[in-house]
């Protein structure tokens, strides 16, 4: 009898330690792309992407963006993605798409390019 509380407890710190592999990976995801292009950005001349977009169709990519991430209710992680744009010279997030094609790159030029990296899931 005295082992069922020891298996539940290994349970719940492989299930705790797998949430903390995921988070981990979400951290890491595109750090280095990202790194590259906030280096490249410091020599190379500005951008041009974006100038003409007014503030409300820039609002709709990034409104359309967090729906696509399936965030747009949730106000932290909505905020933490605004503040991500805002801060890097591009931001890569990863999607779903229930077409055919492998992947597809569906990228929404403002002062900060996003680009949605969309795979097809088996």
């Amino acid at each position: 009898m005295a082992g069922a509380p020891v298996r539940k407890a290994r349970k719940d710190i492989r299930e705790q330690w797998g949430e903390v592999k995921i988070q981990e990976a979400k951290e890491a995801e595109h750090k280095e792309i990202i790194e590259a292009v906030t280096r490249a950005e410091q020599t190379a001349p500005k951008g041009q992407a974006g100038k003409g977009l007014t503030t409300d169709q820039a609002e709709q990519i990034i409104q359309d963006l967090l729906e696509d991430l399936g965030v747009q209710d949730d106000a932290e992680q909505s905020a933490e993605i605004r503040e991500e744009i805002q801060a890097q010279p591009i931001t890569l997030k990863d999607g779903r798409w229930p077409g055919k094609e492998i992947f597809e790159i569906a990228g929404h030029q403002l002062g900060n390019t996003i680009r949605m990296v969309t795979c097809v899931s088996p």
